[in-house]
């Protein structure tokens, strides 16, 4: 499913964010990619979804060469890949059910299916009380709800997740989490970076440790 061999990105020519990182995800695993701040966990997900690119090495991302893929390409492959963030990035000025349906329709979805399909995701996320209510009404877990709904409202094949419960308490990172094994339970394959070990001790899934862009350490946790 992800296949990188020997990847390094630079944006200081001494101080590599990335080094000779080698990695590989098989389809349907759930994957914690931890370490300090510092350590590449944004710049190796950055590097997964093409907003950056590999100063050396290669990926591959389901069949796809990063390496060869061509600008034009690259939302293509980005309907393969759902996204979630620390910030949540939700359109302030659509309702939970709007920001939804809109990630559906930009991708061409048909507009009969966009709010059954909406209603399905806002059920998994279990938001459906507030399907109605604009993103400034909700708590911070609630936001990072609807934005993980967003992610994967077009089934993507990998969801990448970064830091997703930074900014929120531990309840609603416990419940975080547990969406997460949900979707990942559905097929989905999932990485998750996070300094948080919290979130991995004693999950069963296996762990990515990361420093000063090298990885350090994997294995079950």
């Amino acid at each position: 499913m992800v296949e990188m061999f020997n990847v390094s990105k630079y944006y200081d020519r001494e101080v590599p964010a990335l080094e000779d990182v080698s990695l590989k995800v098989n389809k349907g695993e759930f994957i914690f990619i931890t370490g300090p701040s510092g350590a590449g966990k944004t710049t190796l997900l950055k590097l997964l979804f093409c907003a950056e690119k590999a100063d050396a090495g290669q990926i591959f991302i389901a069949g796809w060469d990063l390496d060869r893929l061509k600008k034009n390409s690259i939302p293509y492959l980005r309907r393969n890949i759902g996204i979630v963030f620390q910030d949540f990035k939700l359109l302030p000025n659509m309702t939970v059910l709007e920001n939804i349906a809109f990630a559906m329709r930009v991708v061409g979805n048909p507009e009969k299916e966009i709010k059954k399909k909406a209603l399905n995701v806002l059920k998994l996320v279990d938001l459906m009380h507030k399907a109605d209510d604009y993103p400034l009404h909700l708590s911070g877990g609630e936001q990072q709800r609807v934005a993980i709904g967003r992610a994967v409202c077009n089934e993507p094949t990998i969801l990448l997740a970064d830091e997703p419960t930074g900014n929120l308490d531990t309840k609603s990172s416990v419940a975080i989490i547990d969406i997460f094994k949900e979707i990942n339970s559905k097929g989905t394959t999932v990485l998750v970076a996070t300094h948080n070990e919290n979130l991995f001790l004693s999950s069963g899934r296996r762990v990515v440790i990361l420093d000063r862009g090298k990885v350090t350490e994997e294995g079950l946790r």
